[in-house]
């Protein structure tokens, strides 16, 4: 990832081994990676506290092909864990529900390899939030984080709202919008 980007991947040994739809998983994964850093001025969103942004976009378009997001880069690696089996939307709905602390005044400050497990199902649905309910101002958003705003700036720049509102309008978007049971994985491609 960065301006000079290579590709790499760190995945169990059996995990691509004849598996044509574990590998365009992959493929999809690392290419918005590499294309994020890219687009726009060659400004890798990971290293400058946008990593929601670079995560979020990374695990959205997996999620959109697949209906579930199982990778992670080589920045994420300690997270291999499939977290949740890579099916997000009732754990966010429902953490979302029962969990009135704020997420996103931290989780908006952090590159992407210093994402938690915890932070990556929110940064999709941030994501997921942005590019669904205000497709929009996401060009403005990732202009304005290219620009090396801080995600707090280019939210008040672009939406004119604080984290606070961005929160509340994110949170009350989810609860409408996710469904109560995951939907299935694609098994083929």
């Amino acid at each position: 990832m960065g301006p000079a980007p290579v590709s790499t991947a760190s995945t169990p040994s059996d995990h691509l081994q004849n598996k044509a739809k574990l590998v365009a998983m992959l493929g999809v994964h690392s290419a918005i990676h590499l294309l994020l850093d890219n687009a726009c001025g060659e400004v890798w969103l990971g290293q400058q506290k946008a990593g929601w942004f670079d995560a979020g976009a990374a695990h959205w378009y997996e999620m959109q092909l697949f209906n579930q997001t199982l990778n992670y880069c080589i920045d994420e690696v300690k997270l291999r864990a499939n977290f949740k089996n890579g099916q997000w939307f009732v754990h966010v709905k429902n953490h979302l529900a029962t969990h009135s602390e704020p997420i996103l005044p931290a989780m908006l400050r952090k590159m992407t390899g210093h994402l938690d497990v915890e932070d990556h199902p929110f940064s999709w649905s941030l994501f997921d939030w942005l590019v669904r309910a205000h497709p929009d101002k996401t060009t403005d958003l990732l202009l304005s984080l290219k620009a090396k705003r801080s995600s707090r700036a280019a939210f008040q720049e672009v939406f004119k709202w604080n984290v606070a509102r961005v929160e509340q309008e994110w949170r009350a978007w989810v609860a409408a919008e996710y469904p109560s049971k995951n939907p299935k994985p694609r098994k083929k491609l």
